[in-house]
């Protein structure tokens, strides 16, 4: 069963409801877990935090895992991936959260081997622990990034980075096919909403869909796998780094 989502917005970034109603409608859809993802400094356009913001939201989460409630906020961000690489806040401030998802945003037009050096810039750094919409599409609207999709599974396989499925239907990334290459390399996925609403919590019925056809089984998905294991993976990864 599906336990939780790792990538969720809140109002203190470009999300609309605060992180108690955000808390409330996981616990009424009977999750154990949300991270809240709210968008790095470096996408001011999306209201993304400072530092000190950041540990204001921080504080107000730690306050929120206090009141009892069976579905756990985790202190996450969606850590903008640079123009070099370059990941957008300092190892002492990305040490005070719970996970990190990373993403590029910015410079889609670059070639190939760029945006492959920003994700191996990126990657190889240990930080990341989910890489979101990792090509980057939006259906209908924008081209895919001109990323390397054998490169790309070879490097979430050597670090240890978990690949989202975006469940949001304008982007659906990654798409079918490239789940069924992450699935051989035996490469984890994470199923999220990317919510940016608590409306749009649930709504990961055109992602099962995309995971089902696929091949995709509860296995190969980590929100499937309890607070407990979540928190184990991801201790494990940092005595790594």
């Amino acid at each position: 069963s599906f336990r939780g989502d790792f990538h969720v917005h809140s109002d203190w970034s470009d999300g609309i409801h605060s992180l108690a109603q955000l808390q409330a409608k996981g616990q009424e859809l009977g999750y154990e877990y949300l991270a809240i993802c709210d968008h790095s400094q470096a996408l001011g356009i999306a209201g993304g935090l400072s530092p000190e913001k950041l540990k204001a939201r921080n504080r107000e989460i730690d306050q929120l895992n206090g009141n009892g409630s069976s579905c756990r906020l985790l202190k996450g961000i969606e850590l903008e991936i640079g123009p070099d690489g370059q990941l957008d806040y300092s190892p002492e401030i990305i040490s005070e959260l719970d996970l990190v998802v990373g993403a590029i945003h910015r410079g889609f037009g670059q070639p190939q081997e760029k945006i492959m050096e920003r994700l191996r810039c990126a990657l190889s750094s240990g930080v990341i622990f989910i890489l979101a919409h990792p090509t980057g599409r939006l259906l209908g609207r924008r081209d895919a990034l001109a990323v390397d999709i054998a490169e790309l599974l070879t490097l979430a396989s050597t670090y240890q980075v978990v690949l989202e499925l975006n469940a949001n239907p304008d982007r659906l990334d990654l798409g079918g096919e490239n789940l069924r290459l992450a699935k051989e390399q035996g490469i984890p996925i994470a199923i999220n909403t990317d919510a940016h609403s608590r409306d749009s919590l649930g709504q990961i019925h055109w992602a099962l869909k995309v995971a089902m056809r696929a091949g995709l089984e509860p296995g190969d998905i980590i929100n499937t796998m309890s607070l407990n294991s979540i928190q184990k993976r991801i201790e494990m990864r940092k005595g790594g780094r």
